[in-house]
């Protein structure tokens, strides 16, 4: 979601966590909810918001003096632990009540002393969780697949890249972004579900490989056919895709008829809707794709009209002649005009 620039980062935070919250418990009632998230996201209202949902939560918090105070004692048993060992590095992790200003209360504050050769390192996570405190560190910190989503998403697809000087223009330019995104980690997926080592390619690499291939579309009433060079670089990628199993997705559809169930059992019904492809492929896709009828720019006068006349009048002769593909007739054709005038001038009655 895109926010103003002059706004917190943690701005619309409840309002997407409310709608999605909702969503959830319809689908899974009863299920638990938790959030994790970093020190951007660290304001009492998500806090609140939180705790009176019944949703838990593992925020980090931006270390502060007070919370340094917290943590100098286990500070200084890390350094010297790590003194007695000649310097290896130190991790211990403890928790301690924790009351800002503005908390109407004490929370649970998990905090993090670590002793590196680049020197002290110190962290603080808010927490709801009563796991120990180093299983609550370590399950915070543990979102790295989900940092490497958002790099992708920002790297990859340049999905900071918003140049205009209009809000819901670059708005829409993060729905296009987020929709690239998408397409992207599918055909991810599928080449993981091939290729183990495959999951880890990053989306740019898959652009680059996958993509950015040269090649020739072809557009089929029933399919889309794709010629790719003999050899390039991205060719075993390919492979891989063609050899992933594709998981079907029962999608519902629902319909209102008036024959009685006796009449017409569901299967005849299913048959009767899903008749109506044999007139969208061979008639309506031919006209719109083939012929050219959604890329016509005449539009004035009854130039429409005429124009479409002809349309059928052609589709019509070749229906007639026997071609069963229209795309190859017309490329037949077009190499042999004396071929498409002879088939013009016997249009009579038979």
């Amino acid at each position: 979601m895109l926010r103003p620039g002059t706004v917190h980062g943690s701005r619309f935070v409840v309002l997407v966590l409310r709608r999605l919250l909702r969503a959830l418990r319809a689908a899974w009632p009863g299920v638990a909810v938790a959030i994790r998230a970093d020190g951007g996201f660290a304001v009492p209202r998500l806090y609140a918001w939180c705790e009176a949902n019944d949703v838990g939560y593992t925020i980090g918090l931006v270390p502060n003096a007070a919370l340094a105070r917290l943590a100098a004692p286990l500070l200084a048993a890390a350094e010297r632990q790590s003194a007695a060992a000649g310097g290896v590095k130190v991790r211990l992790a403890d928790e301690a009540p924790y009351q800002a200003g503005s908390w109407p209360a004490a929370r649970r504050v998990v905090f993090k002393a670590e002793v590196l050769a680049e020197g002290p390192n110190t962290r603080f996570v808010l927490t709801t969780r009563a796991a120990a405190p180093l299983a609550v560190y370590d399950g915070y910190v543990d979102r790295g697949q989900a940092e490497n989503w958002i790099k992708d998403w920002k790297n990859a697809l340049q999905g900071d890249r918003l140049s205009d000087h209009r809000f819901w223009a670059n708005a829409f330019r993060v729905l296009l972004h987020s929709a690239a995104f998408w397409l992207l980690d599918t055909l991810r997926r599928r080449l993981a579900a091939a290729d183990r080592e495959a999951a880890r390619v990053q989306l740019d690499t898959l652009r680059l490989r996958l993509l950015k291939v040269g090649g020739r579309v072809r557009e089929l009433p029933g399919r889309v056919r794709l010629h790719l060079a003999s050899s390039h670089p991205g060719e075993p990628l390919w492979h891989l895709l063609a050899a992933a199993r594709l998981t079907s997705v029962n999608n519902p559809g629902y319909a209102v008829t008036s024959r009685a169930a006796d009449r017409a059992s569901a299967g005849d019904l299913l048959r009767v809707n899903r008749g109506h492809w044999s007139i969208e492929n061979g008639s309506h896709w031919v006209r719109d794709v083939v012929l050219g009828e959604d890329a016509s720019l005449i539009r004035s006068g009854a130039a429409p009209r005429v124009v479409a006349a002809c349309r059928n009048l052609t589709l019509a002769l070749l229906r007639r002649a026997g071609y069963p593909c229209i795309a190859a007739a017309l490329r037949t054709l077009a190499a042999r005009p004396a071929a498409a005038v002879a088939l013009v001038c016997s249009a009579g009655p038979r």
